[in-house]
């Protein structure tokens, strides 16, 4: 301000000086007064780029943090979808398994109502045959209750022993057959 331009003027510290242009410049009287000031000045210089590289090192730490959190959102996003894509690869590929599953019995029981006819077919006229095929329809798909039935039916039908208790529809605990197997006494066990 003016009044401490004046005060350093009247003390001989500074020089009031007026150039050709009549603008007017101040300039420092004593040398004794330079060295205290340019040590000051690089002081205030080296002060000055501390908070620069601070700033600077400060932008630098967050732009640094931003690019790890972006990052880290990045392999968080392709976790995601990378799990989603074996989520639904796998739930594809286990319903492809149950389809393929699901054809393969159904290509079984397919083959073993195929041997269910024809052991249906011979049932009168070749019990043994009948009986074998019924087997063979059984040993392919034992859960298809259709070559259950025909494996039983072709056993206990075709067989004389057993088609003659079966033919009366009675219960009964225990038979006793004649010697040739055409007639059947049944016996029920009362004590039960």
């Amino acid at each position: 301000n003016d009044d401490t331009l004046n005060l350093l003027i009247d003390n001989n510290i500074i020089s009031k000086i007026k150039n050709k242009n009549n603008e007017i410049f101040y300039e420092i009287s004593h040398d004794a007064l330079i060295t205290p000031i340019l040590i000051a000045k690089e002081k205030r210089i080296k002060y000055e780029i501390e908070i620069e590289n601070e700033l600077k090192q400060k932008k630098f730490l967050e732009l640094q943090a931003q690019r790890q959190k972006q990052k880290i959102i990045r392999i968080r996003r392709t976790a995601i979808i990378l799990t989603l894509f074996v989520t639904i690869i796998s739930i594809f590929s286990l319903i492809i398994f149950y389809q393929r599953n699901k054809a393969i019995e159904n290509q079984k029981i397919a083959s073993s109502n195929m041997y269910v006819a024809y052991a249906l077919n011979y049932l009168q006229q070749d019990p043994t045959k009948s009986y074998r095929l019924a087997q063979k329809a059984f040993k392919i798909a034992p859960y298809n209750q259709i070559a259950q039935n025909t494996l039983i039916k072709s056993f206990y039908e075709t067989n004389i022993f057993y088609g003659n208790v079966i033919k009366t529809g009675m219960p009964f605990d225990d038979a006793i057959f004649s010697h040739n197997c055409n007639n059947a006494l049944l016996i029920k066990n009362t004590d039960k």
